[in-house]
């Protein structure tokens, strides 16, 4: 049985979230294809990756959230559009996850290619990550995209389709080009945002 379809079924006589999943749903892959078009292949599943956490957080019934939407009754518009908003926020953040190997990538060629030394540390980060670790991966990967999404379109799709496995074929030695430029754009762009330097950021994360 597809999560989705789990939703459905236990949504008739469960919680309000419930039920609310199984509008929000296609509510979230139109964000993802106006957001992100070129990554449309993992699309499903972000949406999938998020609807999972979502049911398994909210099952716990989180005493930090409006009680009204684990009840039976249709909570307020306000608590409803919060539930929105958080629900949108998580699913944010499983595509922050997949810019994640790509984004420390980027910031080891570059020093690399800049200074001509080795970062080992980056090849042995530990997969556990401490509540400031993963506060300064969200802050980095929010301003990330925000980025990306400024940059005109030829450049914001093609940037995309790298980070997150959109391209089929090999890029062209003009594309190849571009995105090695826009990378170093990208990343002193990023330092200037969060303030320190990314590569020493991302030592710790």
């Amino acid at each position: 049985m597809s999560d989705q379809t789990q939703i459905s079924a236990e949504s008739e006589t469960g919680p309000w979230w419930r039920r609310e999943l199984v509008q929000i749903g296609p509510e979230a892959r139109r964000r993802l294809k106006r957001k992100y078009p070129t990554i449309q292949h993992l699309h499903e599943d972000i949406v999938s990756e998020t609807m999972v956490q979502l049911i398994a957080h909210l099952s716990g019934v989180p005493d930090t959230l409006p009680p009204s939407w684990f009840g039976e009754d249709e909570p307020t518009e306000d608590e409803i559009g919060r539930f929105r908003a958080f629900v949108m926020t998580v699913l944010e953040r499983r595509v922050m996850d997949h810019f994640r190997a790509d984004f420390r990538g980027w910031a080891q060629e570059v020093s690399l290619h800049e200074n001509g030394s080795q970062i080992n540390e980056l090849e042995h980060v530990s997969g556990e990550q401490d509540a400031d670790a993963d506060f300064d991966l969200m802050r980095a990967a929010r301003a990330l995209i925000d980025m990306l999404s400024k940059l005109p379109d030829r450049d914001r799709l093609l940037m995309e389709e790298v980070a997150l496995g959109g391209r089929d074929g090999p890029l062209e030695a003009g594309e190849r080009q571009r995105v090695s430029r826009l990378r170093r754009r990208l990343l002193k762009e990023l330092g200037e945002t969060l303030g320190q330097d990314p590569v020493q950021m991302l030592k710790h994360l």
